[in-house]
C-alpha cells in the first residue's frame, strides 16, 4: 500500500487511543502460511489431491474439507489467515487467542482457526473466536 494509507490508519488509531504490539502484513505471511503447509504435509495435517491442490479435512469438526493452496502453488486467503495466528502464536508466547469478528465472516474463519490449531498445535487449545455482532455489510 501507500504510505498515505497507512499515516491515515495511524491518525485514526491514534484518535481512538489504539496501539498495536506489532503489525503483520498479509504480503508477508501467505509465505509463512506456506511454509507452515508443506510443514503440515509431511505431517499429515493437509493432503495433496490429483491437481496437486492442498487441502484439510474437518469433516470431523462438522465442517467441510477446505483448499489452503491452490494446484499452481498460489496460496488463498486461508493460507495468510494461517500463516498470520501461527507467526503471531511463536512471537508472543501464547497459549491461546481471541479474535472478534463480524458474524458474517463466520464460516471463513471458523475453518482458519480450525486449521491453524491443527497446523501448529494438534491439541483442542489455540485460537478462540467470538463473534460479537451482527455488522451490516
Amino acid at each position: 500500500m501507500n504510505s498515505w494509507v497507512y499515516e491515515g490508519f495511524d491518525k485514526t488509531y491514534n484518535y481512538l487511543g489504539i496501539e498495536f504490539d506489532k503489525n503483520y502484513y498479509e504480503s508477508e505471511t501467505y509465505i509463512l502460511g506456506k511454509s507452515d503447509i508443506e510443514e503440515g504435509l509431511k505431517r499429515n495435517i493437509f493432503f495433496r489431491k490429483e491437481d496437486n491442490s492442498v487441502w484439510i479435512d474437518l469433516t470431523n469438526d462438522g465442517l467441510d474439507e477446505k483448499i489452503v493452496l491452490r494446484s499452481d502453488g498460489s496460496s488463498v486467503y486461508m493460507t495468510q489467515d494461517i500463516g498470520t495466528a501461527i507467526q503471531r502464536f511463536k512471537d508472543l508466547q501464547q497459549n491461546g487467542s481471541s479474535q472478534v469478528k463480524s458474524s458474517q465472516v463466520g464460516a471463513g474463519k471458523a475453518l482458519t482457526k480450525k486449521a491453524a490449531n491443527e497446523a501448529l498445535f494438534r491439541r483442542r487449545r489455540g485460537i478462540h473466536e467470538e463473534s460479537m455482532y451482527d455488522a451490516p455489510i
